[in-house]
């Protein structure tokens, strides 16, 4: 990519960056076959990316790097995908239904092809959930019921792990230790040890940003925001009470990303990638021309990997852009 100046529009605004260090490298992996419709990405075993993709209620599992199908195509009736986990080289995915807009989440053992759990709105309201969030290692379930509250499950036993009132949450996270979940709703963000009943450890405002995303560091010392306002850093070790608006944008970040001691922090803005690096400066990730001059293809999913050294992203054009990042990019908490 080189070192120059990079423009990355984000609504009205701009954001300028010249990083001290280029990519390693970008590579692009399509769907198989090409332009089948993905909706989920997720890294697996060796930083490989794995894609959940198909059409009219049927699915495949397919690992986009070594392009290979992981599994059957098997139909998931009027559900559709709402998340997807890497487990042992096994895929989990969650489906929500799609039309009519009620009824249970779904889990599916995408190399199987097989549904193993179902869970059903407990106030018997059988509305579908506001927010479903699988655990990164795919073996917890968070449900935030529209009219309910916010439920944990163990999708290995199927034992319910935690009941939570609603709180007005609009964003969970789970933590990688296995203990801990983040909520946020408004200007306020809680963590809770995963318990019945629950218990608060955490607590925090964001100074009049409404947050969208929470992300944990993998071993859960720090959590990322993404608001309406920009991004947030809140270092659950060094300063709990007291989380940093590192980036203002314009107009706020949709989804987030956190690796080891905040390196890399990422971010997803207007269809832009984003990497925020030493010294407050925030790269714009470039990427490849779209195939149709007249096309704009934004990135409207975000990954990264578990050593902090990979980003993929989701295109509108259903093409998966991976990029190497640099030992060296990031912040430190």
């Amino acid at each position: 990519m080189g070192t120059g100046i990079l423009l990355c529009a984000v609504g009205a605004g701009l954001w300028l960056s010249r990083p001290p260090t280029p990519i390693a490298s970008t590579t692009v992996l399509w769907a198989m076959p090409k332009g089948e419709p993905i909706s989920h990405i997720a890294f697996g075993e060796r930083d490989e990316v794995w894609a959940a993709q198909g059409r009219d209620g049927r699915l495949q599992v397919v690992n986009l790097s070594r392009e290979k199908a992981e599994g059957p195509r098997f139909s998931i009736g009027n559900h559709k995908p709402a998340g997807l986990a890497i487990r042992n080289s096994t895929a989990v995915i969650a489906a929500v239904p799609d039309s009519p807009p009620k009824g249970p989440v779904t889990i599916w053992d995408g190399r199987a092809g097989q549904l193993f759990r179902l869970y059903s709105d407990p106030t018997h309201v059988h509305e579908s959930p506001k927010i479903i969030r699988l655990a990164n290692d795919g073996r917890r379930l968070a449900v935030q019921w529209f009219a309910g509250p916010l439920e944990v499950w163990d999708l290995e036993t199927g034992a319910r792990l935690m009941n939570l009132p609603d709180s007005g949450t609009r964003a969970v996270t789970f933590g990688n230790q296995g203990q801990w979940i983040a909520a946020g709703g408004g200007q306020a963000v809680r963590v809770w040890r995963i318990s019945d009943p629950p218990e608060l450890i955490h607590e925090t405002t964001l100074g009049g940003a409404s947050v969208v995303e929470l992300a944990f560091a993998p071993d859960d010392s720090a959590i990322a925001a993404a608001t309406h306002q920009g991004v947030w850093l809140w270092d659950l070790q060094q300063t709990p009470d007291a989380p940093r608006l590192l980036v203002n944008a314009e107009h706020g970040a949709n989804q987030i990303a956190l690796g080891a001691n905040g390196n890399p922090l990422v971010w997803r803005a207007s269809g832009e990638i984003y990497v925020y690096q030493e010294g407050r400066r925030s790269l714009c990730l470039e990427r490849p021309k779209a195939e149709k001059y007249y096309e704009r293809v934004e990135i409207i999913q975000l990954q990264l990997s578990p050593d902090g050294r990979s980003i993929a992203g989701l295109s509108t054009d259903d093409s998966v852009v991976i990029w190497m990042l640099p030992t060296n990019t990031g912040p430190t908490l």
